[in-house]
């Protein structure tokens, strides 16, 4: 399971109560992890030893757009309009058209940061993530969720040191487009 308890970032605990302390790098969730073919009745909530196994050997693959979007149609009237994302200048979020930039998000990204944060929940601790990705033909597109080293408090989260959040993203060429953060039950 995912601990981060703040104290010394975050470590992967066993069932026999030893804790092995995760690389910097370690913290890095990639959304395209190869499930997004696999039938939503595959995907459980509950921790597993598989999934145990998966979270102590997460590593930083250079990320590319994973094969399930939420789909944009700008012919019809969409019922939740695309979302509004960020320009790094002055101003609103307003391409050279006019529009504002689409952001395409992964399906299945609340079910993977829910099963990664579940553990923090059930011991009423909240949970951050940073939402990252590329820009392609003028869209954002997220394909990385990244848990960074963190303090948590059942009503706070807290990312700490933001130098290696930075460096992950600055080798994978990547946008910050939001973060994503749940809270204690």
């Amino acid at each position: 399971m995912l601990n981060q308890d703040g104290l010394h970032g975050p470590s992967t605990t066993y069932p026999d109560s030893t804790t092995k302390d995760n690389d910097d790098m370690q913290s890095v969730l990639s959304l395209d992890d190869g499930r997004w073919s696999a039938p939503a009745e595959e995907c459980t909530s509950t921790p597993s030893a598989s999934l145990e196994g998966e979270l102590s050997q997460l590593n930083i693959r250079q990320p590319s757009p994973p094969p399930v979007l939420a789909e944009v149609h700008p012919d019809r009237a969409p019922a939740i309009s695309p979302s509004r994302v960020g320009d790094p200048t002055q101003g609103l979020a307003i391409s050279e058209t006019g529009r504002y930039h689409n952001l395409h998000v992964p399906v299945k990204l609340m079910e993977c940061f829910l099963r990664v944060a579940e553990a923090n929940t059930k011991r009423s601790l909240e949970t951050c993530g940073v939402l990252a990705g590329t820009l392609k033909k003028r869209t954002f597109h997220i394909t990385t969720l990244i848990i960074p080293k963190q303090k948590s408090t059942s009503d706070s989260c807290e990312a700490t040191n933001e130098e290696e959040l930075f460096e992950v993203q600055d080798k994978g060429s990547l946008f910050t487009l939001g973060w994503i953060h749940v809270s204690s039950v």
